[in-house]
């Protein structure tokens, strides 16, 4: 008995059971009579309903609605979506979506930025209010639209060479639709420099314009090792480089290690002038005096040649002349300079007679005031007294050059705008000098066979000129300090034009190493001055490159020569063409340049300087 009870007690617990579970199921099955949405205060529930795949009339169906509650959710305008249903008393069902709208973007409050001004990182957002928007046109903060802005705010970080990134949106509780939009930047921490011996803290603490407490800029940084490259003090400089983990702590500790290189030199001994005549020299100069930045030069020359005499010059320069880093530089001297030389590298068939000398005594100064890290401006000056040597009847001279004595002064205002990224040996970017230079001159003419003026007494005049440069590199990448030889292709124009009246001394000369390469040094001269070179640029190891050249043009419209020279001259622009390879070495002596040029008039010549070319 109590077993058949004990089986009927089972099969009604059974039934019990399945009518449970079909009453469970039955909760879940039927039409959706109705579907509403709650919680909208912007956003119009007919858009919102417009997005749903349920529909009202459909079976129910759980999995579905769940999508579709992800659907509004990701709309963007709620930070929540939540749903429910209701069983009617005709069976069928009522769904409601319930909304919470993120709050209105009334202004958008942006925090923690230095490095970028908050307009500029304002274009990027998507979801500010238009400008003087009604309060019915504000609409709640979308997230769908906030990604796209941030990834655009932390690109432009990038872009700009900053490390910083958006680190939160959250709406201000003290202004109802004002969102705080965050940001976080590395800043440098510490700064070291690392292997000098000689330069001075304080030098360093002006080349170097990052600073402790600063946004960290990877491009303001490497500036700073290719302006400690630019100074040429250095054989070394390695600046470390930075991680993006640094954002994690948000400080950059900044480390430069350099090897000391050689800036003083002394030098005493015999050397080669220009009249291929030896000279005997005693010569000092260091481009970082003491340590301290500044550039001192004594120089003193006794050519053996009976009547030339000695040349002497002290020069100066302090890059660091006042708080903004501007620039003095003095120069005194009493030197010979040569004119339409022939050295030991340039062969010809002029002799030392048919050269003329130019005995230049006096001092120029100027100071450089940077604008900005690409603009400066200089003002100048230079007085001189020049006496030039009568030639010997007996020398057998056959060019005439006018002679004449006299004094110059000379006003000089000029704008500099450099974009180079290396000042010694660029590889990109380009770099402007507009000059004007009114000035005087007293003129006394000594004698000439030269015919046509050769004016006397005193006069004004002045000089306007250009000097434009440019560079390209197939080298992309931005410039590092271990990245100093590339390949490049570099341009020059300059030109000049004087008014006024000019002794014979301060005219353009054109011809040589530094402008027409082919011709002799100052093989053409005139008040105005027309020139372009090309130069293709090779490095074949760090230290060696090949070139070659394309020069033209000319300079005209001066003092004309005697019958019969061979310096012929031309009232009117007359085009002159150099062109040819070369060799540069950079040394601890700077770059030596050896060039051998063609002329378009048959003629052939090497050059050989110590020194750029441009």
């Amino acid at each position: 008995m109590g077993g058949v009870r004990g089986v009927f007690r089972s099969v009604a617990v059974g039934v019990l059971a399945m009518g449970v579970m079909a009453a469970a199921i039955a909760q879940d099955v039927g039409i959706i009579k109705e579907i509403s949405i709650r919680g909208t205060k912007k956003i119009s529930p007919a858009v919102i309903k417009a997005l749903l795949q349920v529909r009202e009339g459909q079976i129910l169906n759980l999995k579905a609605i769940e999508e579709d509650r992800t659907r509004v959710y990701e709309m963007g305008w709620f930070r929540k979506v939540s749903y429910n249903k209701t069983l009617l008393q005709d069976n069928t069902w009522q769904l409601t979506y319930d909304v919470d709208e993120n709050e209105v973007v009334r202004e958008i409050a942006v925090v923690g930025n230095s490095a970028i001004k908050t307009e500029d990182i304002l274009k990027l957002i998507q979801f500010k209010p238009a400008p003087g928007a009604k309060e019915e046109d504000l609409r709640p903060l979308n997230l769908s639209e906030l990604k796209p802005s941030t990834d655009a705010i932390n690109r432009l970080y990038d872009d700009q060479g900053y490390f910083g990134r958006v680190e939160t949106l959250d709406p201000d509780p003290y202004s109802p639709g004002t969102w705080i939009l965050k940001i976080k930047e590395a800043v440098i921490n510490s700064i070291t420099i690392e292997g000098f011996t000689a330069t001075k803290d304080k030098v360093f603490n002006r080349l170097i314009k990052s600073k402790p407490g600063q946004p960290y800029s990877r491009f303001q940084w490497e500036k700073d090792a290719l302006r400690v490259i630019n100074t040429q003090w250095f054989e070394g400089v390695s600046p470390s480089p930075v991680s993006f983990s640094a954002m994690e702590t948000g400080l950059v500790d900044l480390r430069m290690k350099l090897n000391d290189g050689r800036t003083g030199m002394f030098n005493a001994g015999v050397v080669l002038n220009p009249q291929n005549s030896l000279a005997g020299t005693i010569s000092y100069s260091d481009s970082n005096f003491n340590g301290s930045g500044q550039n001192v030069a004594f120089n003193y020359t006794q050519a053996t040649v009976q009547g030339t005499g000695g040349s002497i010059s002290l020069d100066y320069a302090n890059p660091f002349a006042d708080a903004n880093d501007s620039t003095f530089r003095a120069s005194i001297y009493d030197r010979v300079q040569f004119r339409f030389i022939n050295n030991a590298f340039g062969g010809g068939n002029l002799n030392n007679a048919n050269q003329y000398s130019e005995r230049r005594t006096g001092g120029s100064m100027g100071f450089t005031k940077p604008i900005n890290d690409k603009k400066s401006y200089t003002i100048s000056s230079r007085f001189e007294r020049v006496n030039v040597p009568p030639f010997d009847p007996s020398s057998g001279n056959v060019n005439n050059f006018i002679q004449q004595d006299g004094e110059v002064g000379v006003l000089g205002f000029s704008s500099i705008n450099n974009t180079r990224d290396l000042d010694f040996d660029p590889a990109k970017g380009t770099f402007l000098r507009l000059d004007l230079e009114p000035g005087f001159s007293t003129i006394r003419p000594i004698s000439t066979n030269i015919t046509g003026d050769n004016p006397e007494g005193r006069f004004g005049f002045v000089r306007l000129g250009f000097d434009y440069r440019s560079y390209y590199t197939p080298n992309k990448k931005r410039r590092t300090a271990d990245d100093v030889s590339r390949e490049v292709f570099a341009f020059r124009l300059r030109g000049g034009t004087v008014q006024g009246v000019i002794p014979f001394f301060e005219q353009y000369f054109a011809g040589g190493n530094d402008s027409i390469r082919g011709y002799i040094e100052d093989r053409f001269w005139g008040k105005n001055l027309l020139m372009a070179s090309m130069e293709w640029r090779k490095p074949l190891q760090e230290q060696f490159s090949l070139v070659t050249f394309f020069d033209i043009g000319s300079a005209w419209g001066g003092y004309g020569s005697g019958a019969g020279s061979d310096f012929v001259q031309s009232n009117s622009f007359s085009l002159k063409m150099g062109y040819g390879i070369g060799l540069r070495l950079r040394t601890p002596l700077g770059p030596i340049r050896l060039d051998f040029a063609f002329n378009n008039e048959g003629g052939s010549r090497p050059h050989f300087m110590i020194g750029t070319n441009f």
